[in-house]
């Protein structure tokens, strides 16, 4: 798990960056499990896809950040 994002100290969004792999990381859905993240993101630099696997979101770089402006 690369970032946390929390709200009134509480998990709310994680983010695992990888640059191609596509495949969700297992140590996010861990960390996501123990410590009850709602929303799980799997942020590929070279990815094409958006979806839904395994709790995590796996989206393009280039929609997850355009989506933070």
């Amino acid at each position: 798990m690369d970032f946390l994002v929390t709200v009134k100290n509480r998990p709310w969004f994680a983010v695992e960056a990888k640059v191609r792999d596509e495949t969700p990381a297992k140590a996010l859905r861990y960390f996501g499990e123990r410590l009850q993240i709602p929303l799980l993101y799997q942020v590929v630099l070279g990815g094409h896809r958006d979806f839904e696997s395994e709790g995590v979101r796996v989206v393009p770089a280039p929609r997850f950040l355009a989506s933070l402006a």
